[in-house]
């Protein structure tokens, strides 16, 4: 899965936008019970996040602690099985890119 903050950056990886793909719009004031929530309740979402093995992010400058806060938590809830769900990201890897 290739994410992006801006729709242009998006477009450049061929990707998509992170609000798009998590439901992170810009002003997100992460509630971890609200997105849990969201999440559980579209279960294609679910599954199709199940299935991503590698995120890769670029204009990683652009984002805010609370966007990638929301990602690995995200990521964690729909790992499949007791053990992937301790592991960072429910073991998938992430690849930030971007300017400095």
């Amino acid at each position: 899965m290739a994410l992006a903050w801006t729709n242009q950056a998006a477009a450049s990886i061929a990707g998509r936008t992170m609000h798009a793909w998590f439901g992170v719009a810009p002003g997100f004031t992460f509630d971890k019970e609200d997105l849990l929530r969201r999440v559980h309740q579209n279960s294609s979402l679910c599954n199709l996040l199940r299935g991503i093995k590698v995120i890769v992010i670029d204009e990683a400058s652009f984002l805010k602690a609370r966007v990638l806060d929301s990602i690995y938590l995200v990521m964690r809830y729909v790992a499949p099985g007791k053990r992937k769900s301790c592991i960072p990201l429910g073991g998938r890897q992430l690849i930030l890119a971007g300017d400095p």
